[in-house]
C-alpha cells in the first residue's frame, strides 16, 4: 500500500502496479490521478473512510 500526495513517487507506484492511495487538494485527479486498477484518487482528505478506500481496493 503506497499513501501519498500527488507528486512524482506517487505516479512512479502507479506504474509499478502497486495500490495506491493519491490525495489531491489542489490538482485535479481526473488530469492528474492514477490510473491503475488498484488506485484510489481521494479528493476529500477531511473525511477518508479507510472502509470504503479498502473496499474499493478489493481488501479486507
Amino acid at each position: 500500500m503506497f499513501i501519498c500526495s500527488d507528486t512524482g513517487p506517487l505516479h512512479l507506484a502507479d506504474a509499478a502496479g502497486a495500490n495506491c492511495i493519491g490525495l489531491f487538494t489542489e490538482t485535479d485527479p481526473t488530469v492528474y490521478g492514477c490510473i491503475g486498477a488498484n488506485t484510489v484518487n481521494v479528493t476529500d482528505i477531511e473525511n477518508i473512510d479507510v472502509n470504503v478506500i479498502f473496499s474499493q481496493l478489493g481488501l479486507k
